[in-house]
């Protein structure tokens, strides 16, 4: 019995040579485009991503420091203990933590921060002034505490929310 390979093209009659069967591999080109098109594809995800969402690393605690440094315009100016707490729950929906060591209210105010409500408040704790930053937790709690141009922060997370605290650093 005679096997054949029905693949290949034997010399016949004709006198025309064999055709080379071609390899799975592309040839050069095809692979140098191939590899420049996953790149720009690459590429350009990576710089969309970077371009359209906002960056959130310890964005909370930046935000606390700047709104300490550089107090906004109070919506509501000396409010007393009920009246923040009524207002926090107007801005946030639902009833906040408050702070047990706060004495007075200085000043009230709403912001969004991470396209979330946010309460921003100025706190008189003691005979130290302190700005809280108080919202629904965004999922990655920032770093527990630190200190930026003579600011401590501090942040905290109670049950769904998250409690930030900017004061001057000692």
């Amino acid at each position: 019995m005679k096997l054949v390979d029905a693949d290949v093209n034997l010399a016949s009659d004709d006198d025309e040579s064999p055709r080379p069967i071609p390899g799975a591999r592309p040839d050069r080109r095809r692979v140098s485009v191939s590899l420049l098109l996953t790149l720009a594809v690459l590429v350009g995800t990576v710089a969309l991503v970077f371009t359209l969402f906002d960056e959130r690393h310890d964005l909370l605690m930046t935000k606390a420091r700047q709104y300490h440094t550089a107090p906004p315009t109070w919506s509501l100016t000396a409010p007393t203990a009920g009246e923040a707490r009524a207002w926090m729950v107007g801005v946030l929906g639902s009833s906040a933590p408050w702070p047990p060591q706060v004495t007075e209210v200085v000043g009230a105010t709403e912001a969004e921060i991470l396209r979330r409500p946010t309460a921003i408040l100025r706190v008189r704790e003691g005979a130290e002034e302190s700005t809280l930053l108080i919202q629904k937790a965004p999922g990655i709690a920032p770093r527990p505490a630190r200190t930026e141009d003579g600011v401590g922060l501090t942040a905290q997370r109670t049950g769904p929310w998250i409690v930030v605290r900017a004061h001057t650093a000692r």
